[in-house]
């Protein structure tokens, strides 16, 4: 399975594709964590999901602190980077094995099939330039784009973040839809662009997962082989759930 380029999950790799569903923010992180730190690696296959949320939940970097007088739930991240005020939008992720590939290089090719479902609805996506973000004291994932984001007409509109274990790599983030603007600029400072702003209507959530699916599969060759969450996975993730929740230590 290890290519000799050392490229990620070459063409022709059986990845399991989760189908897009919602749930709270902690089991939302605890599905992430335990498919980049248990089912890849044990089962040695690629994942790729999608999913949403059932509330308004603040998710956060792994290192960042919960924000104080916040109401709503507060989730810790297995990824890094700042807080990002789930709601409307659409979230991914994708487990892969690393095979030495550097971070800013598996960044590059991972969100390349971001682009192409952008694309799709005739949104021409580019990396952020920020090598420091813009305000960065402010708590706001969304204040400024870095190379692992992608921007539209120079506004951030997919927001990334990624780990690291052993020989695995995650890579999650979350695509804006109709964020609720009021809500990011009393909370976190600054409200977000939206995929409003460019289109009408709004694609759903499932619309979106299911353009992102086909276009991972045109971009990498993949062959996507659906593979809901089974009852038994869904009572396992009771076991992780508390463990990404703000007010818990997330330590791995």
């Amino acid at each position: 399975m290890n290519p000799s380029n050392k490229s990620l999950p070459p063409e022709g790799t059986t990845v399991r594709l989760i189908p897009y569903h919602e749930a709270t923010g902690g089991r939302n992180m605890a599905i992430d964590a335990w498919l980049f730190q248990d089912w890849a690696p044990q089962h040695q296959r690629p994942v790729l999901r999608f999913y949403g949320w059932q509330t308004p939940t603040l998710s956060l970097g792994f290192h960042q602190d919960p924000l104080p007088g916040v109401t709503l739930p507060q989730v810790k991240r297995p990824t890094g980077g700042r807080a990002v005020l789930h709601g409307d939008d659409l979230c991914y992720a994708v487990v892969v094995p690393t095979w030495g590939v550097s971070r800013r290089a598996s960044y590059e090719h991972l969100c390349r099939f971001l682009t192409l479902g952008l694309a799709h609805w005739g949104l021409t996506a580019a990396f952020g330039t920020d090598k420091v973000a813009p305000n960065s004291n402010s708590p706001n994932c969304f204040a400024g784009a870095s190379a692992a984001d992608l921007q539209v007409a120079g506004r951030k509109l997919v927001g990334s973040a990624q780990a690291q274990r052993r020989d695995w790599l995650l890579q999650h983030g979350s695509v804006l839809r109709g964020p609720d603007r009021p809500l990011w600029q009393e909370i976190l400072g600054q409200a977000p662009a939206g995929l409003d702003e460019w289109l009408q209507p709004v694609p759903s959530p499932q619309a979106i997962a299911a353009g992102l699916a086909a276009a991972a599969v045109a971009t990498y060759g993949w062959v996507l082989e659906e593979g809901p969450l089974t009852m038994a996975e869904w009572s396992e993730m009771a076991l992780w759930e508390e463990k990404w929740l703000a007010k818990t230590s997330s330590k791995y």
